[in-house]
């Protein structure tokens, strides 16, 4: 080899060395760079207490006259609307949505926003929860906090409990954000892992309940089960003491015979509102494609009736616990799916007729719309995404179900009319709802 080529290859040697380098300190620099900006991000959206960036409102809460279930008959509840008033939201799918851009699809600012926050024994998402409450607050909304335990709930630390209560009173001073807690929903369900243990369930739902009426006024417990219809939706699997409030009929099995609720209810003190989770369900000829409901198809969803519980008292949940025990009826989250794959049939409805027919059954249930059949109905919380779900005829195949409402115009724009002719003064707006330190909502 000559001094030529040495002197070539130590050239070549040198500049992939020099590029090597120039390109690490550009990866070093660009990551510095995205770090900086995720830093500043963070920062905007997680403003830390008393940082003077955000108005503040004067609530102050003194224990001995904290409002509780019962004690606020001058005006209902806690943040419950007058007679003849509907409150209505979303729940959005947070991740690739934001209720500022949803208002802009709907060309209308719903009061309430839903969204789902798990807990395990050491945390429940703070920022993510201030990251959202910030959020609702620039739309002038009231969070609907659903709060999702992935842990049993006997090993929920009291403490956590405690810090929830907190953060709930934080967000309705700091923000000027009231909230709707809904804590272990559908507990009576077997698809989430404290669900059918009602021992469990009302211990944590009493304490949390204690925790928040001695915190702050403008938080409201949302008790809220599932449906009743299917109830007990498959096999139980639980202990003997839990197996014992189950089987409310003394059979020795649990079964649609049955009752759904009773087993699961802590107590009227410890609840301020009543929910259900509430879907259209109707389905066409192979079972795999809704259909456009009518008025009374909801309605079974509040006395329970179907097939088998047809006529039964006990699966009524708006007359035993709404009605009953005089508190405001919501439907905590509701839709009706449009499915996008997995049918096989000609459709029998259109997409905008199954959507507009379940929010006409909604409306139609409401005083505003004309009933007097709930009078305690005053809230419905749209669910808006998609999910991907077993079809109901085959478990083995998987159906992609579309609940959107705002993402299509034709079907927004109807929802506003028909919404606007209930009337204005009793279909709320967000910036129509006001609401008082006692936890009053005025007009």
């Amino acid at each position: 080899m000559g001094w030529q080529e040495r002197r070539r290859n130590c050239g070549i040697l040198f500049w992939s060395k020099a590029l090597l380098s120039l390109s690490i300190s550009i990866g070093v620099l660009a990551y510095y760079i995205v770090r900086i900006a995720q830093l500043y991000t963070y920062a905007r959206d997680h403003p830390s207490v008393g940082s003077g960036e955000y108005e503040t409102v004067d609530c102050p809460f003194d224990p001995a006259k904290a409002s509780s279930p019962g004690e606020l008959a001058s005006f209902g509840h806690r943040l419950e609307p007058a007679q003849g008033d509907f409150l209505w939201g979303f729940h959005l799918d947070w991740e690739i949505d934001s209720p500022s851009a949803l208002v802009k699809r709907l060309g209308a600012a719903p009061p309430v926003w839903n969204a789902f926050i798990s807990m395990n024994t050491t945390d429940f998402e703070v920022d993510v929860i201030n990251w959202m409450a910030n959020q609702i607050r620039d739309v002038k909304g009231i969070f609907e906090l659903t709060i999702l335990p992935t842990v049993p709930l006997d090993t929920l630390p009291r403490t956590l409990l405690w810090e929830l209560a907190q953060e709930c009173r934080h967000i309705n001073s700091f923000y000027g954000v009231p909230v709707y807690l809904r804590f272990a929903h559908e507990m009576n369900g077997n698809w989430l892992v404290y669900g059918q243990k009602p021992t469990a369930f009302r211990q944590a739902f009493i304490d949390l309940a204690n925790y928040v009426h001695t915190s702050t006024n403008l938080t409201a417990m949302v008790w809220s089960p599932n449906t009743g219809l299917g109830y007990p939706y498959g096999q139980v699997t639980a202990g003997a003491a839990d197996l014992a409030l189950l089987d409310t009929n003394r059979d020795g099995v649990v079964a649609a015979a049955d009752d759904p609720y009773l087993p699961y209810w802590p107590g009227a003190a410890a609840v301020d509102w009543v929910g259900v989770s509430a879907y259209n369900l109707l389905a066409g000829a192979n079972s795999h494609q809704a259909l456009a409901p009518l008025t009374g198809d909801l309605a079974q969803h509040f006395y329970g009736n179907d097939v088998v519980t047809n006529g039964i008292p006990i699966h009524d949940i708006y007359n035993r616990f709404a009605a009953a025990e005089a508190r405001p009826f919501m439907l905590s989250e509701t839709g009706a799916p449009w499915y996008r794959n997995g049918t096989t049939e000609p459709f029998e409805n259109t997409e905008f007729e199954v959507k507009q027919g379940w929010w006409r059954a909604v409306f139609g249930n409401t005083l505003a719309g004309g009933s007097n059949a709930f009078p305690n109905f005053k809230m419905a919380t749209w669910f808006e995404e998609t999910k991907v779900e077993s079809a109901f005829y085959d478990a083995n195949v998987f159906t992609i179900r579309d609940y959107y409402i705002t993402q299509t115009k034709e079907i927004a724009r109807a929802f506003i009319k028909d919404a606007q002719d209930l009337g204005k003064n009793a279909f709320k707006w967000a910036g129509r709802v006001k609401f008082e330190c006692d936890g009053s909502l005025r007009n």
